[in-house]
Order: structure tokens, then sequence, then C-alpha cells
């Protein structure tokens, strides 16, 4: 051997010091950079973490957002309900996505009709929690809720449960105008 047993000693501590640092820098352990030093041992190349105090307030994270389960087993978001036009249509109700929002004729908050395969392609407006959405303010005033057979809280406007509809694929259509006696929310 060239450079004997403490030679091969050396190599083997260096090459253990850098396959320790290497392990350590990619599980995480650690967040400064490291270099060997002449011997193999670690020598910091950033500065130590001070232990001074900081004047700079932690950094926070945003929000969580909010459980978008309700107690109706919803996996909806709360809806904003505003006014928007609606092609040939008119000026509709629609919700926080710009969906347009649909009525069935002959139901009233008395009386829901669409439940079961119906309510899969007329979804209901829910209410999580039983909450109303939040809404235009001009349009407070005219929500509502009714509990459903299926047990869901729906809102309604001015008495009729609201529903999108499953052909609607974008914001700014109202595919179901007309459809099974359902038509879209005219304000």
């Amino acid at each position: 051997m060239r450079f004997g047993w403490k030679g091969l000693i050396v190599a083997l501590a260096v090459t253990a010091a850098v396959a320790a640092t290497t392990i350590a820098l990619t599980a995480g352990h650690s967040s400064r950079s490291v270099a060997l030093g002449p011997q193999g041992h670690p020598i910091p190349t950033s500065p130590a973490p001070s232990t001074a105090p900081s004047t700079v307030p932690p950094r926070t994270s945003p929000t969580p957002a909010p459980n978008k389960t309700d107690l109706n087993e919803s996996k909806e978001p709360r809806a904003e309900l505003e006014a928007t036009k609606v092609g040939a249509v008119g000026t509709v109700l629609v919700d926080t996505k710009g969906f347009t929002l649909y009525h069935l004729a002959g139901e009233s908050d008395m009386m829901i009709q669409c439940t079961g395969g119906c309510a899969s392609v007329w979804p209901p407006l829910l209410a999580p929690g039983g909450k109303l959405p939040l809404a235009d303010p001009a349009l407070v005033h005219s929500l509502g809720t009714v509990k459903r057979p299926d047990g869901g809280v729906q809102v309604t406007y001015k008495g009729l449960p609201l529903y999108t509809y499953a052909g609607d694929s974008r914001p700014g259509q109202a595919n179901g105008q007309g459809i099974e006696s359902f038509f879209a929310v005219k304000l």
C-alpha cells in the first residue's frame, strides 16, 4: 500500500464524514451548507444561526382553508350569490363560480320535488351547516333555506329552492333553461 494504514484510516474517515453529511443534508437535518476540512471534519460555510432575539416577526402561514364538509356531508364550498347577465336569458342569479341557478316550476320551500336521480342532474344549492351563503347585499333579504327530504339544507330565493344544472360546463351558460320545467332564476 502506498499510503499505509494511517492513510487508509484517514481516507475511510473522510468517506464516512462525506456520507454522513450527504445523508444529513438529504434527510433535511441541516439547513446550512457543510464543507469538509483537510482532516475530513465538517466546516460550516454559512453563518451559524443567531441566538439573539429577532426583531423580525415570525413568519406565519396563511389562514387554513375552512373545512368544506358541512353538517349535511356536502363537499361544496359556501356559494356567493350575485346577479349577472347570461346570454339571451338575461340577468339571472349565479353562484360564486358564475354558474346559473335554476328553480323547478311548481316547487316551493313547502314541497321539494327534485330528489334522487333528479338531484344528480340538478344538484341543489346547499347551505353548509344551515347557514345562508354570502350574497350581494341587494339579494340577502330574499334568501332563505329549506330542509330537503334527504336531510340537506337547501338555499331558496323568494321561496324557490335553488339548483345548478349538470349540463352547464362553464360559467355564463344556461343550458338547463326550460328543460324538465327548470328555469333560470331571473332578476
